[in-house]
């Protein structure tokens, strides 16, 4: 048997036999190495790559929650166009009509959650078992108590499958507000 110096294994040199494929080539040229899990971009970088949704009159996330609070400031601080109308006349909101129509205007960007984060926000209440922020939604927004995910199902689907007691009142409750709302009346 050969010592293993002369077969170049202790220095690491290709053997010496002249038709070995592969041998001798220092490193691979960047065209012919393939795509590797390493060469993709992480989920935050594609998500820093993807452009907003376009949410029409809302601006962001931050922009629906003020909306759904009905915190002024916040969006006066948010839509220049509020704030310009609202600094020309600084006792507006003491009108009946200008405060009917700043809440159509609230309930408007509410309606117009394009992200679905009012139903998530709801779902999640439901999961939590959190009657009062269920609550609260179905107070101030324009949550519908037959909202579903989805995979289709309604909050009070969810409801019983996950054995939440608490958010199960208020949706009853809210079946009936808005089934009595939702009625025809009869003249």
């Amino acid at each position: 048997m050969a010592p293993a110096i002369e077969l170049g294994l202790n220095h690491f040199r290709p053997p010496p036999k002249p038709g070995c494929v592969g041998w001798g080539k220092e490193e691979v040229a960047q065209d012919e190495r393939q795509t590797s899990m390493l060469d993709l971009p992480s989920p935050k970088q594609r998500r820093e790559r993807e452009p907003e949704p376009d949410l029409g009159p809302l601006h962001n996330a931050e922009h629906l929650q003020e909306a759904e609070k009905a915190n002024l400031d916040a969006l006066k601080a948010r839509d220049p166009a509020l704030k310009e109308l609202l600094e020309e006349d600084a006792d507006a909101l003491e009108s009946p009509e200008v405060k009917s129509a700043f809440e159509l205007y609230r309930l408007s960007l509410i309606a117009l959650d394009a992200g679905g984060a009012l139903a998530r926000k709801a779902f999640r209440a439901v999961v939590q078992d959190d009657a009062e922020e269920l609550r609260r939604l179905f107070e101030t927004t324009t949550l519908r108590w037959d909202a579903e995910n989805s995979g289709g199902q309604s909050l009070m689907e969810v409801a019983l499958e996950r054995q939440k007691p608490h958010v199960q009142t208020v949706i009853r409750e809210m079946q009936q507000d808005q089934s009595h709302l939702d009625a025809p009346s009869q003249s």
